[in-house]
């Protein structure tokens, strides 16, 4: 029997609440893992998806999945796959029904290897435009739930609150700010801090290269 649970859409007032929630669970969270996991929970809030993961882009090793108990890099095939579809557009792809997509993959696209039916991919961006990351949402076989644009139009608001930081344009540049990122502090500490929203990308980035540059 299909799961017929439907949930609420959510309203502009509820949507704002949400927002501001998930400023205040960022702020002062240094860790990569801890970080994932807010914004995979706040997008289960925002979407009818059950399974999130962040994967996050490493020109060496493709994507690495945040908080993935085996560690696992995935890189994608430049000819078949939703998620290389999603990399080679720069653009959320939105798939209802896996099996009746020809680009799925389920090698690449659900590594997790989850009873899937529905997949939403969204990149996320910096401040350049700049992929560096893709949020992968499902929702399973038995649920009739699906996707819509909204829930692309929900998880991208969420997704512009933290690309508002100073723009990262390359892995060696990002570990340079990762290793200086002392100094500045203590050069910078009668400027302004950035606010909690434009935090999330440098902390991501500095993290996840300062962990994985001599992986």
């Amino acid at each position: 029997m299909q799961n017929s649970t439907t949930k609420k859409e959510l309203s502009d007032e509820e949507l704002f609440h949400l927002s501001q929630a998930f400023k205040d669970e960022i702020h002062n969270n240094t860790d990569i893992e801890l970080l994932a996991h807010i914004f995979e929970t706040y997008v289960k809030k925002l979407t009818p998806a059950q399974f999130v993961h962040l994967f996050l882009l490493n020109k060496e090793n493709g994507l690495y999945i945040v908080n993935d108990p085996q560690k696992r890099s995935i890189i994608p095939s430049p000819s078949k796959s939703i998620l290389s579809e999603c990399l080679q557009t720069d653009a959320p792809q939105l798939i209802n029904d896996i099996k009746r997509s020809a680009r799925y993959d389920h090698t690449i696209d659900n590594p997790f290897e989850y009873h899937l039916k529905n997949l939403l991919l969204l990149p996320l961006h910096d401040i350049n435009n700049a992929p560096f990351a893709v949020i992968w949402a499902g929702i399973p076989k038995g649920n009739i739930k699906q996707f819509i644009q909204k829930d692309i139009d929900n998880v991208t608001l969420l997704a512009k609150q933290i690309s508002y930081e100073k723009p990262f344009t390359s892995e060696s540049e990002a570990e340079k700010e990762s290793e200086t990122q002392e100094d500045q502090t203590k050069n910078e500490s009668n400027t302004i801090e950035p606010t909690d929203s434009t935090t999330f990308v440098k902390k991501i980035k500095s993290l996840f290269f300062k962990k994985h540059k001599h992986r």
